[in-house]
């Protein structure tokens, strides 16, 4: 059965948040832990893989803010330029493979490019699946930085998404 992409609603957060615990004791992502679930998902526009009622996908759109190395070395590079983060991407550990990590990406470039906003992000060199889905998909890997939390660091890896005119022949 396929998997549907759609926006996510308040009633999903609890099942987000059971999504959130399945990768983290699979993969450790976040590295911050699980502990803030509904504030680590944040407000802003996401989207669910659902299949047969269950979620088993989320990915979400986070303003730009200096807080988030992506955006801070994208800024550096590129002062003033109308970006967001794309983020809080996990797609349950049964079910991987099926392209919906994909789907859900594309689901957030789409809202970039109708916001006009490029999207940036960073993964950590041991999320190796996911570092090859973004090359796959077209995105630029245009630095790295480090992501610090609670005295430990990690090399950054920066992502930005294609240009808003290679998104729209992609989805054409």
């Amino acid at each position: 059965m396929l998997a549907t992409i759609r926006r996510r609603t308040d009633a999903d957060l609890d099942a987000c948040i059971q999504l959130l615990a399945a990768v983290n004791a699979k993969d450790g992502y976040p590295v911050e832990g699980i502990s803030g679930g509904k504030a680590f998902l944040g407000p802003g526009p996401a989207w669910v893989a659902e299949m047969e009622g269950r979620i088993i996908g989320h990915v979400g759109i986070k303003q730009a803010s200096m807080d988030d190395v992506s955006v801070a070395l994208w800024w550096k590079l590129h002062p003033g330029d109308r970006v967001a983060v794309l983020g809080r991407l996990m797609v349950h550990p049964g079910v991987r493979g099926a392209g919906i990590a994909s789907k859900l990406i594309e689901a957030g470039t789409l809202w970039a490019r109708d916001n006009q906003r490029r999207l940036v992000l960073f993964g950590l060199p041991h999320n190796t699946g996911a570092l090859q889905l973004y090359q796959k998909l077209g995105w630029h890997h245009y630095g790295n930085t480090t992501h610090t939390f609670d005295g430990r660091e990690w090399t950054a890896l920066c992502y930005s998404s294609p240009e808003l005119n290679d998104i729209k022949k992609s989805i054409e």
